[in-house]
């Protein structure tokens, strides 16, 4: 019965749809700002799912057709920098350029870069700066933070509501 409330989930309602580019795997589709929210219990579901069905108890077979980047997402709060290269070399590219840079030396954010946080993102520069120099944070924490954020785009809803619903099972990940 779980397995196929899961694979319902997943494969038949709208919660997620097929990728149009080889290799076809579940995204998150698109939703008005109005409809989106009344998924998210939903989307927690599937996410205690997964955890609890998928990677805990094994009791249903790993989903190969998942996006790589909504597992990622959901297990970490972030999009580890080797999975984006493998997603998106040049959004890889423009990260590293960002991790090494020496915010010691340099007086601003490059102006590619700064195109790229300003126009891509919809970030601001100074506060992208401020975390570049912030001691917590630094140039890899930032730079995997800003490929993070290009790869999930408008839908962080939906990756946090994942994760929302794995984190939400007792205990965690710390009973894996």
């Amino acid at each position: 019965m779980i397995n196929t409330v899961f694979d319902h989930l997943l494969r038949h309602s709208d919660l997620f749809e097929l990728e149009k580019v080889e290799p076809f795997r579940y995204v998150f589709p698109s939703f008005s700002r109005t409809l989106l929210p009344q998924r998210r219990p939903l989307y927690q579901v599937f996410g205690k799912l997964l955890y609890w069905f998928v990677i805990v108890h094994k009791q249903i077979p790993f989903p190969n057709d998942l996006h790589p980047k909504i597992f990622a997402y959901s297990v970490y709060g972030y999009i580890p920098m080797a999975l984006t290269e493998s997603l998106n070399k040049s959004l890889f590219n423009l990260a590293m350029r960002v991790q090494k840079l020496d915010v010691e030396i340099e007086l601003s954010i490059p102006e590619e870069i700064g195109i790229w946080i300003d126009e891509s993102l919809g970030l601001d520069r100074k506060s992208v700066w401020a975390s570049l120099h912030d001691p917590e944070q630094g140039t890899s924490v930032v730079a995997c933070q800003l490929a993070t954020n290009a790869l999930i785009c408008y839908k962080a809803e939906q990756y946090k509501w994942v994760r929302e619903g794995i984190l939400s099972v007792p205990k965690g990940f710390t009973s894996v």
